[in-house]
């Protein structure tokens, strides 16, 4: 088997949010562009608008023709925004759950979903024609981490008349049961959860948590010359469920590894007893850690407190300042990997430049520009604006989820170019997975991904 690096971004940067009114302890802002804020119902506060342009006449029989969305525009000297292609017509409800804006305790990650999702979707209606040509009204609704929030912010969003559904850095499972539920289509990022990737209806997850959790530590364990591989994710089951299923056992076993996997809880600061459980069992191999900069940052120190010799395998969510800050000045960089969703540590990549030509044109707030948690929001909503331009009438759960299903590849923004495809046939992870490939990179003496090379992301067949 020839070298496989495939990049591993699994949304665990998860998040907590400040609960504010939003009813039945659930918290929802309706976020756009100059919106109204009205009353959301049951006492929550939403501010409604369709985020980015004047609504127009366009009827159900809205065109909805993608823009230039990708290298071109970037690299020929063009505008990296695309070309305006408005959404017209009624605007269409596209909820977001989510860890909020202005949540002191959570990371700063999750804090960047929201105004990321409101600047994307902006664009998405002056340049992407909105969801099938229509403007996206987006609807936000904050879960706190708490399943049973969660299950709050999904019945409000289905009161609202959510035609979908995308879900951030939590991947929160009673959310999407509940959705799911209701025939309202579902889109993550990326998530290991099984309920999401083996869903055949009405889930779409942008990224193979397969790919992304199991291939790319193998790949870098095979690359290394070594057997001894360890997982080291934050405890959550959207990290840690897919580890104990049969075929990834089977899998890392048919790649001849010794593999270990050693969860630490969300909010550790000390991880020393993990470390030297890793240390004991594998002083120079391979760990991959998989988690956000908050819980990578001690995971990484309690690994070289405790003597550990080899390679560290990281993701981009772990990938941020703060890591660089971290540890400015050691010699750490030189034994860290990077699997990667983006290539936002390269300023000159056409999908960077598109990026931060949005979030220049349209965020109302900073957003650090490091952030995979908030490219993985961008990516969520362009990929949506993307796969259903081509619907022709009324925009509906149900034709949301016929024009994603068979779209054909096309590059989905903030991703170095990489296709995606929902058809069914991007992964063997899953029928909801749509798309395969990666990134992987090396770090230079400053802790800055470098030579980003994209993998697995051969066109997805009929």
């Amino acid at each position: 088997m020839g070298v496989v690096l495939i990049a591993l971004f699994a949304l665990v940067a998860a998040a907590c949010g400040e609960e504010t009114d939003g009813g039945d302890g659930a918290s929802a802002t309706t976020a756009a562009a100059g919106g109204e804020e009205t009353d959301g119902g049951d006492g929550a506060s939403a501010t409604t608008a369709a985020a980015g342009g004047e609504e127009t006449d366009g009827g159900d029989g809205a065109s909805a023709t993608t823009a230039a969305v990708g290298d071109d525009a970037a690299t020929d000297g063009g505008n990296p925004l695309g070309e305006t292609n408005p959404a017209q017509g009624d605007p269409v409800v596209i909820g977001m759950i989510g860890t909020g804006a202005d949540c002191a305790a959570c990371t700063e990650g999750g804090r960047l979903e929201e105004p990321t999702a409101a600047a994307t979707v902006a664009w998405a209606n002056e340049y992407l024609g909105g969801v099938g040509g229509h403007p996206i009204e987006l609807q936000v609704c904050n879960n706190d981490l708490d399943p049973s929030k969660a299950i709050d912010c999904a019945n409000e969003l289905i009161s609202s008349g959510a035609a979908a559904v995308v879900t951030g850095a939590d991947s929160t499972v009673t959310a999407w049961e509940t959705l799911h539920g209701a025939g309202i289509p579902v889109i993550s990022y990326a998530t290991a959860e099984s309920s999401y990737t083996a869903d055949p209806d009405s889930t779409f997850v942008f990224q193979d948590s397969g790919a992304l959790t199991v291939e790319y530590p193998i790949g870098l364990a095979e690359q290394l010359d070594t057997d001894a591989l360890s997982i080291f994710p934050v405890d959550l089951p959207a990290a840690t469920d897919i580890y104990a299923e049969d075929d990834t056992k089977a899998r890392f076993e048919e790649a001849g590894l010794d593999l270990t996997v050693i969860p630490a809880p969300l909010g550790a600061v000390d991880m020393t007893p993990q470390a030297q459980q890793i240390v004991r069992d594998n002083p120079d191999g391979v760990v991959n850690i998989v988690g956000h900069d908050a819980f990578c940052i001690p995971g990484i120190n309690a690994l070289m407190d405790t003597g550990f010799t080899g390679t560290i395998g990281i993701i981009s969510f772990c990938a941020t300042d703060a890591m660089r800050e971290a540890f400015a000045g050691s010699d750490v960089f030189a034994s860290i990997r990077l699997g990667a969703s983006d290539t936002l540590g390269d300023a000159s990549d056409p999908s960077t430049q598109q990026y931060n030509a949005v979030l220049d044109e349209y965020a109302s707030s900073d957003i650090a520009r490091d952030s995979s948690s908030a490219s993985a929001m961008f990516s969520s909503f362009a990929g949506l604006a993307i796969g259903t331009a081509g619907i022709e009438g009324e925009v509906t759960p149900e034709s949301i989820i016929d024009a994603l299903r068979s779209m054909d590849n096309e590059v989905l923004p903030g991703t170095g170019g990489r296709l995606f495809r929902c058809n069914g046939k991007a992964s063997p992870s899953g029928p909801a997975v749509c798309s395969a490939s990666g990134l992987s990179a090396t770090l230079d003496a400053q802790g800055n991904p470098v030579s980003y090379e994209v993998f697995n992301d051969d066109p997805i067949p009929d």
